[in-house]
């Protein structure tokens, strides 16, 4: 584990390397080098990590890196190559946090951090109060992911090294958006379910080979969603369309580092890949 937390720091070093500091910023990175240190506990701690608006992001992108070093088989000739992009990729993460966040707002985000911490032992109670919600709080609920996901679609340039990648990836996520949002029951292109499959199954192979785990994920839960719903074993009913249009969320926000808390969208689409694997 120590091995993994030097890995982790030394990319970040690495990352902020290329950006121009002040003070204030440099105890920032400072203090995120100590949460990954001090941390017993670092898989569930950056878990944790990507539920706070502040982290999110960040989270999900240490998260990768993560469970690149953990759970697959680590090719030792390729660290160098795997160990510059990571550090690659965290540049944008780091330098929106600097430039965005103050480091009194990051001091708060990593008490929050740590109060999380220590709730997780603390038994819950769980009152549901679904449909209960006031009608002007729904409506504002629901405004409020509707401009999450105006904020996460909305067109913009890329100008990172691997803006070729970003291009496989985001180029069809429009056309599937607009697709499921005229997908229903009575209503199943059967020819354009087994393509889309099969484009989400070949870009999480991509999106493994590059690094981007969660990436991969979104798109193999999409991948098999579209052929479950061609198959007839997964209903294409309202609450699995939502979960599949929040895969394609995540993967928009992920890519282009949207600071948008997306914890909301990664429970959606892990509760679909959930339904699906019980189906089977």
């Amino acid at each position: 584990m120590e091995l993994v937390k030097q890995y982790i720091i030394q990319s970040i070093n690495t990352a902020s390397n290329n950006l121009r500091l002040n003070s204030q910023q440099i105890q920032i990175i400072a203090l995120l080098r100590e949460i990954i240190n001090k941390s017993n506990d670092l898989g569930s701690d950056l878990v944790r990590m990507k539920k706070i608006t502040e982290f999110s992001t960040l989270g999900i992108r240490l998260t990768e890196i993560y469970n690149f070093l953990t759970q697959n088989k680590v090719d030792f000739l390729r660290v160098s190559e795997k160990f510059r992009e990571h550090s690659r990729y965290l540049i944008k993460d780091l330098n929106y946090i600097l430039e965005n966040i103050s480091l009194e707002n990051f001091q708060k985000a990593k008490s929050i951090l740590s109060e999380k911490k220590l709730a997780i032992n603390k038994p819950e109670i769980n009152i549901d109060l679904t449909g209960r919600k006031p009608p002007a709080e729904f409506l504002k609920s629901e405004l409020e992911d509707s401009l999450k996901e105006q904020i996460i679609f909305a067109d913009e340039q890329g100008d990172d090294e691997f803006q070729n990648y970003e291009k496989i990836i985001l180029e069809p996520i429009k056309s599937i958006d607009t697709f499921l949002k005229s997908l229903n029951e009575k209503n199943k292109n059967l020819k354009a379910l087994a393509e889309f499959s099969k484009l989400m199954k070949k870009n999480a192979e991509l999106s493994a080979h590059t690094g981007f785990d969660v990436i991969s994920n979104m798109h193999n839960i999409l991948a098999k969603s579209f052929l479950g719903i061609k198959e007839g074993s997964l209903s294409a009913s309202h609450e699995t369309i939502k979960a599949m249009r929040a895969c394609l969320i995540v993967i928009v926000a992920v890519i282009r580092s949207k600071e948008v808390d997306i914890s909301e969208y990664i429970a959606k689409a892990e509760k679909l890949e959930n339904k699906i694997f019980n189906y089977k």
